[in-house]
């Protein structure tokens, strides 16, 4: 389940025990079970019982709010809307806040449906249906801010202040609309007050960490980017911590540095001096404190993080050496066995490779890039039935990806099956239309014997990422097979 809708599927089951009044609904056989099979967790036990209430009582409309968050939680949006419907249609006139939950709900899958206007609709709805409640000012300020509309996203954080000043979640969602608008000042001033009122709210620390950051105010940056981790170790942190580093790398490091010293039980600082090495290319560094890490916590991230560590200092039987003991402590993990057979791969044992390969798809047949990966060794082995055959199938699984259609069109080409050959390089331009850094269309208009559009295609992969390196590595191999 995504995030996003489990924290709704949370939320609005909260909402139907805190705020619902008790009725002869609520305490019907199949309802009670429905609410205790969901709370033991054993939900499509759970949706069972729901069905069967709505079936005896078709106007019971908490158990169809409760089918829209379970619908809403699997995905299945349809049947999610089907069931909010109903629920918004009998929940009781007097239940304000569980009608304007119900209604946040359904903005939720008209969503991530893609249908923007239903979703203001239900947002605009649950706000009159319920003006007193918070979190509906929340919701809907969300989507003003997501959709630039600061000003209008903060007229709902101030009206969630009049509300209630005492949370804070006002001052924090004002404090992201001056980020937006480059006023770091302001942002500063709104964060910190969230935080005065919630010091233990670790995203208020990261967006302020984010208003110092682009400030050029680096030391308290990277303070608040270490409070903000230290309390939830969320990726907003994370990945501030990172961007810090590359603008100046001493405030992070001293930190972090402090920490270790403070805590020299806790493995998690080594590892996040590690991260913050290797991100700024101090392999060597990187390398000593993730070991550091590793001797107190065994664990298969960190063994995965050396292991790419190595690998960028060109050092493949360490990283070799590193993955296999990440797969050694979690086996479940199957993404390990794919960086298996790329660094098997880069270190030239291709048979190797194709086998961790082959093994990574029985235990994701339905992904189509293990198919395509392997086909790519087995391509540049010349095991050319075999690269087919495997592109075929990565193409059957996802018939957008051109790369699979150059690899068989290649493939035929060496078979001497040039009208097939064609048909795949003509497919590559069909679905590469737009230059980017996975573009590929210009090694498909070489092949067509079209080389003026090839250097012009490619040239503007060039002039819009001049800073990928990738794209350059693209090029030389352009030019290299064009003689």
């Amino acid at each position: 389940m995504r995030k996003s809708v489990f924290i709704t599927v949370l939320f609005a089951f909260c909402a139907m025990f805190a705020s619902a009044d008790t009725t002869n609904d609520q305490e019907s056989y199949n309802y009670l079970r429905g609410l205790e099979a969901y709370n033991n967790g054993n939900i499509d036990e759970a949706l069972d019982f729901f069905n069967k209430e709505v079936s005896e009582n078709p106007m019971n409309g908490y158990a169809f709010f409760a089918i829209g968050i379970i619908r809403t939680g699997k995905d299945e949006y349809g049947q999610a809307l089907t069931a909010l419907n109903m629920a918004i249609k009998n929940l009781p006139k007097k239940d304000k806040e569980s009608r304007a939950k119900a209604y946040i709900t359904r903005a939720m899958v008209n969503k991530d449906l893609g249908n923007s206007e239903a979703t203001l609709d239900d947002y605009n709805a649950a706000v009159k249906t319920d003006p007193d409640f918070e979190d509906v000012y929340r919701y809907r300020a969300e989507y003003y801010y997501d959709n630039k509309n600061y000003d209008l996203a903060d007229a709902d954080y101030k009206k969630m202040l009049t509300l209630d000043k005492g949370r804070g979640m006002g001052y924090l969602g004002l404090g992201r609309s001056s980020i937006a608008r480059g006023k770091y000042d302001d942002a500063i001033q709104q964060t910190s007050s969230a935080i005065q009122l919630y010091p233990d709210y670790a995203q208020a620390y990261a967006f302020r960490s984010e208003s110092y950051f682009k400030k050029g105010d680096y030391d308290r940056a990277a303070e608040d980017a270490l409070t903000s981790y230290e309390k939830d170790h969320n990726d907003m942190a994370f990945d501030l911590m990172q961007s810090i580093a590359d603008s100046s790398l001493m405030p992070v490091v001293t930190r972090l540095k402090i920490k270790a010293a403070k805590e020299q039980n806790r493995a998690i600082w080594p590892y996040l001096l590690g991260i913050v090495y290797d991100h700024t290319k101090n392999y060597s560094k990187a390398v000593t404190e993730f070991k550091k890490s590793y001797e107190m916590d065994a664990s298969d991230v960190t063994a995965s993080m050396l292991s790419s560590t190595y690998e960028s200092m060109g050092n493949y039987d360490k990283a070799i050496e590193y993955i296999d003991q990440a797969i050694r402590l979690d086996s479940t993990d199957s993404r390990y066995l794919a960086l298996k057979a790329e660094l098997l791969y880069d270190n030239g044992k291709s048979k190797e490779a194709i086998d961790v390969y082959t093994q990574f798809i029985q235990k994701n047949p339905e992904f189509d890039g293990g198919y395509y990966r392997r086909g790519f060794m087995k391509d540049n082995t010349m095991d050319v039935d075999g690269a087919i055959e495997d592109y075929s199938v990565s193409i059957t699984l996802d018939p957008t990806y051109a790369y699979a259609y150059l690899g068989r069109g290649d493939m035929y080409l060496l078979k001497g099956m040039k009208d097939e050959a064609m048909k795949n390089y003509r497919k590559v331009i069909e679905l590469d239309t737009v230059p980017s850094t996975s573009s590929c269309a210009f090694y498909a208009y070489h092949q067509l014997g079209e080389d003026a559009k090839a250097i012009a295609f490619l040239d503007s992969v060039l002039q819009k990422y001049p800073d990928d390196a990738g794209s350059y590595y693209d090029a030389a191999c352009l030019y290299s097979r064009m003689g």
